[in-house]
C-alpha cells in the first residue's frame, strides 16, 4: 500500500471512530470522491488517478500528454497522465511546519477579481456554485510529477516538500498562493501544478460559461500554463489535450483578462468543442512545465475573477494615471516624415478636458493607396491615431461591409498584419504595447485613456486622453464577425507559438487594457508604430526598402537545389543539408529563397555571403536581413536567424520554436542587448546559440554587434568564413513544411 492510500485509510478509520464506526456505505463516504457528501478537505492523499501535464505519460505507460490530464494506471496512449494530480487538497486542520523559506513575491500590490482575493485573506474561491451539502467550495490543491518517477517539487512557505499543505496559512503569509517550483531531471516531461475545484469533487461538474472568461492577477519569474479541466472520464476521452493558455512571465506583476475563446487545445489529442467542456468543469489549474530541468520558478497568484473583474484595486491600490507618469510633453515639431509618407504641414496639440495630457498630432499619407492617417506622439512613441485600412490578402471589412472599413479599418490575420504597415512604420511588439500602457498610467486604467469618446456600448466610452482614439472594431474568425462596438483587439508582432500571438485588448465594460494571447487565425485590428533607430526593421543602407511589407518574392526563380550541397549564384551562397526525406531549396534572382521539407530530420537551409579570412574586429558591420513565413508545418516550427561559420558554429536565433532544445543541453554563457533587443547566449566550444527574447519573423540582425558582445564574454571566434540567413529544424522524428524567405540579404556596411 502506498503512502497516499495509507493516509487515506488511516484518516477514514479515525473519522469512523469519531462517528461511532457506523456503516456509511459507498455513497456516504466523505473521503470518497464519488460520494454525494464528498469533502475534499478531508483527503490528505487523494486517490491513485494522477492528473496530466503537457507531453506527459501514463503512470504505467507513455505517450504525449495533455495539460493537467489524468491518466492514473492507464496505458497512456497519446495523452497519458502527466500531472499526477492525486487530490492533495488543502485542509485547514493541517498545521504549518516551521521553515525559513521566504514567501516569493509576497503581498504584491495588484487589483482583485470578484471570485477570490488573496490580499483579503479569502481562503477558497467563490466559484458561484453550491455543493449538495452547502459546504464551501473552491478548495485549493497541488500536485507534482512523482507519480511519473519525477523529482520535481513544489514548495509553499511553511510546507516545503509537504504533501499536506494548509493553503489558508499560505494565503495569510503571501496575500495569495505563493511558492517556488523546482523542475527536476528524473522525468523528461517534468511538471508541478496547483489549482482549485469548482465543486470540491473530481466527478461533479460546473458550467462556467457565464464567467465569459477569467482574469488573473499574478507575479511569476517564468511562464505558467492555465488549464480548464473537465471530469477524469472526459479527460481520458480527450487524450488529455485540454483547453489551455500560457501566461507569460511577469516579475513586476500582471493582470490578464482572457475570454474563453482564447483557450485552445494543443492538437495532439481528440478535438472537443470548447463550449461543451466549459459546461463540465471540475478544476482550474496553474501548471509549471515545459521549462529546463534544474530551473526554479517563483510565483504568487494574487487574485482570480470572472472576465473583466480584476479592476477594483481591492488587493491594493490600482495604478492610475498620474501627472508624472502619464503626462506627455509636446514635441517641438509634429511633422512626421519618412521615405514613403507625406507629412502634413500643420501641427495640432490635443488637450483633453478631462485630463492633463497634451500630445502632438500630425498626419501621414500611405503612398501605397493614398490614404491619410492621423498620427499622435505619446511619450517617445509615434502611433497612427486611426486603425489601418490597407487592403492585402488576409484582411477583411467587418460584416463584409466596406463602410465598416472606412470607420474601423480592416481586420487582419496575424500573418497579414506582420506585413501590413507602410514603409517607415511597423506592427508594434508586445514590449512596445506595454510601453504605451505604462506611459498612459498602467494596465488598470489604460483602457479608459485609450478608448475613443464615443462608439462603445453600455456606457463604455473612454476619455481618449491621449487622442489614441481606439475604436471597438470587433473581430472575425472562420467567417463569423463578432464584438463590434464592444471590443477592440490590436495585433502585436510577438508570437507565443505556431498558433498564438499577443494582442492588446480593450472592452466596453472595463477601464483596463492588457496584452493577451490570441489565435493567429482570428482577424483583429492593426495600429502601426513609427520606426525609430532601434525599432526599424530595415537597415537604412538596404536597397530593398521596407521588406517586411513585401507580399512575395520580387525576383523570378533562378534555380533549385534538391540534394545536400551548396551553390553560389551572383555572390550569394545557398546551402541545403538534411537527413532523410525529399527536400529542396528554391532560390530567386533577388536573393530570397524557399525551403521545402518532407519526411526530413536535421534539416538546415541558408543563403548568405562568404567572408573568408575576415576578422570579427575588421572595420565595417555585417548585417543580415530576413523576412519569412512558415507554412503547412508538422511536428516542428523552424529556428530562424543569422548563421556564422568560423572556428565554431554560431547562430543568432531570431525565431525559436522550442527554447528547451537549446537551454536544456547547452550552458548559458551570458545575456546582452543589441539594438534594444535582449538576447541570451548558450553554447560549448563547438556550437553557440544566441536566443532572442521575443520571436521575430522579420528584421535586421547586426551580426558584428553580436560578435563584439560575445568577445566580451571570452567566446573564442576565429576568422569568419560565412554569414547567412538560415532556417533549421531541430525536432526529433520526421518533419514536413515550407519556410518561405520573401527577403534574405547579407551585406557589409563599410
Amino acid at each position: 500500500m502506498n503512502l497516499k492510500k495509507y493516509l487515506t485509510c488511516l484518516l477514514f478509520a479515525l473519522l469512523a471512530s469519531v462517528w461511532g464506526c457506523s456503516d456509511m456505505g459507498e455513497r456516504d463516504n466523505p473521503t470518497d470522491p464519488s460520494a454525494d457528501n464528498y469533502d475534499a478537505s478531508l483527503v490528505p492523499g487523494g486517490d491513485d488517478s494522477g492528473n496530466g501535464g503537457d507531453s506527459g505519460n501514463g503512470s504505467e505507460g507513455n505517450g504525449e500528454g495533455g495539460d493537467s490530464g489524468n491518466g492514473g494506471e492507464s496505458s497512456g496512449n497519446e495523452g497519458g497522465n502527466s500531472s499526477g494530480l492525486d487530490g492533495r487538497v488543502s485542509s485547514s486542520s493541517v498545521q504549518a511546519t516551521s521553515s525559513s523559506m521566504n514567501a516569493p513575491f509576497a503581498n504584491t500590490d495588484l487589483p482583485c477579481g470578484d471570485l477570490w482575493c488573496g490580499p483579503k485573506h479569502e481562503y477558497s474561491v467563490r466559484t458561484g456554485f453550491a455543493s449538495d451539502d452547502n459546504k464551501p467550495v473552491g478548495a485549493w490543491y497541488h500536485y507534482i510529477d512523482d507519480d511519473n518517477g519525477g523529482n520535481s517539487h513544489l514548495d509553499f512557505p511553511g510546507f516545503e516538500g509537504d504533501y499536506n499543505v494548509d493553503f489558508d496559512n499560505v494565503i495569510d503569509k503571501c496575500g495569495g498562493i505563493c511558492g517556488s517550483a523546482y523542475l527536476g531531471e528524473d522525468y523528461e516531461n517534468r511538471y508541478v501544478g496547483f489549482g482549485f475545484f469548482t465543486l470540491n469533487s473530481w466527478t461533479k461538474t460546473a458550467d462556467i460559461t457565464s464567467w465569459n472568461g477569467i482574469c488573473v492577477s499574478y507575479v511569476s519569474d517564468n511562464k505558467i500554463t492555465l488549464a480548464v479541466l473537465p471530469t477524469e472520464k472526459v479527460e481520458a476521452a480527450m487524450k488529455w489535450d485540454h483547453f489551455v493558455l500560457k501566461l507569460p512571465a511577469s516579475k513586476t506583476g500582471s493582470v490578464v483578462d482572457i475570454p474563453w475563446s482564447k483557450f485552445a487545445q494543443s492538437g495532439w489529442g481528440v478535438k472537443y468543442d470548447r463550449e461543451e467542456i466549459l459546461k463540465q468543469v471540475t478544476r482550474i489549474a496553474f501548471e509549471i512545465k515545459d521549462i529546463a530541468a534544474g530551473t526554479t520558478v517563483n510565483f504568487n497568484i494574487v487574485s482570480i475573477g470572472r472576465l473583466g473583474s480584476c479592476t477594483d484595486g481591492s488587493g491594493g491600490s490600482s495604478a492610475g494615471a498620474s501627472s508624472s507618469s502619464a503626462a506627455t510633453s509636446s514635441s517641438s515639431s509634429a511633422n512626421e516624415t519618412s521615405s514613403s509618407t507625406a507629412a502634413s504641414s500643420s501641427s495640432v496639440t490635443s488637450q483633453s478636458s478631462s485630463s492633463i495630457m497634451s500630445v502632438s498630432m500630425a498626419s501621414m499619407t500611405d503612398e501605397r493607396d493614398g490614404q491619410t492617417y492621423k498620427t499622435v506622439k505619446i511619450g517617445d512613441q509615434t502611433w497612427m491615431a486611426e486603425n489601418l485600412n490597407y487592403e492585402i490578402a488576409g484582411s477583411f471589412c467587418y460584416g463584409d461591409d466596406t463602410s465598416n472599413c472606412t470607420k474601423y479599418g480592416r481586420l487582419y490575420y496575424w500573418s497579414s498584419a506582420l506585413n501590413a504597415c507602410p514603409n517607415g512604420w511597423h506592427l508594434p511588439s508586445q514590449m512596445e504595447w506595454n510601453s504605451l500602457m505604462n506611459e498612459v498610467g498602467g494596465s488598470s486604467s489604460a483602457g479608459k485613456f485609450l478608448k475613443s469618446k464615443n462608439g462603445w456600448l453600455d456606457n463604455g466610452n473612454g476619455l481618449d486622453g491621449y487622442s489614441f482614439s481606439a475604436l471597438p472594431a470587433g473581430e472575425v474568425h472562420n467567417g463569423s464577425y463578432s464584438s463590434k462596438e464592444q471590443c477592440a483587439f490590436f495585433w502585436s508582432s510577438t508570437e507565443n507559438s505556431n498558433d498564438l500571438a499577443y494582442a492588446l485588448y480593450l472592452y466596453s465594460e472595463y477601464d483596463i487594457a492588457n496584452v493577451g494571447l490570441y489565435g493567429k487565425n482570428w482577424g483583429e485590428s492593426v495600429r502601426c508604430l513609427k520606426d525609430t533607430s532601434s525599432s526599424a526593421v530595415a537597415s537604412s543602407s538596404s536597397s530593398e526598402g521596407n521588406f517586411c511589407a513585401a507580399a512575395g518574392h520580387s525576383g523570378t526563380s533562378a534555380g533549385v537545389i534538391d540534394t545536400a550541397g551548396n551553390e553560389t549564384i551572383d555572390g550569394n551562397t545557398y546551402e541545403l543539408t538534411f537527413e532523410n526525406g525529399t527536400n529542396s531549396l528554391t532560390y530567386y534572382q533577388d536573393g530570397s529563397f524557399t525551403c521545402s521539407a518532407k519526411s526530413t530530420s536535421n534539416f538546415l537551409c541558408s543563403a548568405g555571403k562568404l567572408y573568408e579570412g575576415r576578422s570579427p574586429s575588421d572595420e565595417g558591420r555585417i548585417l543580415a536581413e530576413y523576412s519569412f513565413t512558415a507554412k503547412d508545418t508538422t511536428k516542428y516550427s523552424p529556428y530562424v536567424g543569422a548563421q556564422i561559420v568560423s572556428t565554431a558554429q554560431y547562430q543568432i536565433m531570431e525565431f525559436i520554436s522550442n527554447r528547451g532544445i537549446i537551454t536544456d543541453y547547452y550552458t548559458k554563457v551570458g545575456e546582452y542587448t543589441v539594438d534594444g533587443v535582449n538576447y541570451a547566449l548558450y553554447g560549448n566550444s563547438s556550437y553557440y546559440y544566441a536566443l532572442r527574447e521575443e520571436n521575430s519573423t522579420c528584421g535586421t540582425v547586426d551580426v558584428s554587434a553580436h560578435l563584439a558582445e560575445w568577445l566580451k564574454m571570452d567566446v573564442a571566434i576565429g576568422d569568419i568564413e560565412k554569414v547567412a540567413v538560415f532556417a533549421n529544424i531541430m525536432a526529433s522524428g520526421l518533419s514536413n513544411g515550407t519556410i518561405d524567405f520573401t527577403h534574405a540579404k547579407v551585406y557589409l556596411e563599410e
